[in-house]
């Protein structure tokens, strides 16, 4: 494989399951010549995006955006863990050339721009989706809510 010499991104998940985990890493900014509509997630840490350009540190995506003019329009995680909490994040993962439907087994999720997921998510061929446990729900079944389109009508 030859040098990357030019690289876009636009409209990616850049998340990491570890404290220590870059959401991306660059020897120069001017192999990105365009990047923007991007989810930088890493709920450990605010600093995971490294240009070696840049010294030997890593950057805020704030930072990022003022170093770079990269990025104007992504976002960062918005829920935090310490180092030694397990991820609350799940990737569910379409490997195929149809789409599918995946039961979420009555556990309540929040997507990426923090929208709440139950049931079931839709997945296009070919596609991935990163949903966060929702901790702060008791019943994924619409009781907190207010929805009750998933509760039976039937009696003891």
């Amino acid at each position: 494989m030859g040098d990357v010499t030019s690289v876009t991104m636009d409209g990616n998940v850049l998340f990491s399951l570890a404290p220590t985990r870059r959401t991306l890493q660059l020897a120069t900014r001017s192999n990105l010549t365009a990047s923007d509509n991007n989810d930088f997630f890493n709920p450990y840490d605010d600093l995971t995006i490294a240009a070696a350009e840049a010294g030997p540190v890593a950057m805020t995506l704030a930072e990022w955006q003022s170093f770079s003019g990269q990025d104007g329009n992504s976002a960062a995680h918005w829920y935090t863990l310490d180092p030694a909490d397990p991820p609350r994040s799940e990737i569910f993962v379409n490997a195929t050339a149809a789409a599918v439907d995946v039961d979420l087994g009555g556990a309540a999720y929040l997507d990426l721009d923090q929208q709440a997921i139950s049931g079931s998510v839709a997945l296009a061929p070919y596609s991935s989706r990163v949903l966060v446990r929702d901790d702060g729900v008791v019943f994924a079944d619409g009781f907190e809510s207010g929805d009750t389109s998933r509760w039976s009508s039937t009696v003891p």
